[in-house]
């Protein structure tokens, strides 16, 4: 697996994307693989967006500006389709990517040729455990392992092991595996829940998601908006469709 790339997509402008990237940058340097990059660059209702934020990484990344909010699937599916890679690490541009945190990942896909997705913890700017993977109930509500409302003691949730999913924040996922479900599935535009979707199709096609713990990366991420929660809960009602039979029985 010698070529990797990374699909980050933004949703107006950003104020943490420029850093992810130099995060980006420093910590493949000098790998000894191939590691491109795209940024899908959406706009926001008032049609802002962050290209002015990636002029610095002119010439090394490739930014794709559909014109129009493709929602977090889609976008991500568009920039998975910018390169014939091994593998495609999902990137959110809110993430602080620490030294060493891409070859665990890789050597998980490496290792066994079921494992279609390999994901770090992610840790709170504060260096508190957000999640160690994560879980999903019969009602569809998603609780990160380890994190503020787990019951997951931090040693029990920081093992390498196969998760039912995790956060699509930061995905290592075998391509092969992820065009053969073909990606993720617009239903869910604009966000939400298309991450422990794919995480289910993959597990009825024989793939596993895995948490490998060698590196945890950083995620500056910011609670839901009554506007946000709004477009969650929708997203909530849709995975229990389709999956809460499935749930149930778990």
């Amino acid at each position: 697996m010698r070529t990797v790339h990374c699909v980050t997509v933004t949703h107006g402008p950003s104020t943490t994307v420029a850093a992810m990237l130099e995060s980006l940058s420093r910590t493949t340097r000098g790998l000894g693989r191939e590691v491109s990059v795209t940024v899908v660059v959406q706009p926001d209702a008032s049609g802002a967006t962050a290209s002015s934020e990636l002029a610095p990484f002119a010439g090394w990344v490739d930014v794709v500006e559909p014109g129009a909010n493709l929602g977090f699937g889609p976008a991500n599916n568009l920039g998975a389709s910018r390169s014939d890679s091994d593998a495609i690490a999902f990137l959110n541009p809110d993430l602080e990517l620490v030294e060493g945190w891409l070859e665990p990942l890789v050597s998980a896909l490496t290792e066994n040729d079921r494992v279609a997705v390999a994901a770090p913890p992610l840790l709170t700017p504060e260096g508190h455990l957000e999640e160690a993977g994560a879980s999903v109930d019969s009602d569809g509500l998603t609780i990160g392992i380890g994190g503020e409302r787990s019951d997951v003691s931090y040693a029990d949730a920081m093992r390498d092991r196969d998760v039912t999913y995790a956060s699509a924040a930061c995905w290592l996922v075998r391509r092969s595996a992820f065009e053969a479900v073909d990606g993720f599935d617009p239903a869910f535009v604009p966000a939400y829940y298309e991450d422990v979707d794919l995480a289910l199709r993959l597990a009825d096609a024989g793939q596993r998601c895995r948490l490998v713990t060698d590196r945890p990366v950083v995620h500056h991420h910011r609670g839901p908006d009554a506007g946000r929660a709004e477009i969650a809960e929708r997203s909530r009602r849709l995975f229990i469709d389709r999956w809460g039979s499935r749930l149930s029985q778990v």
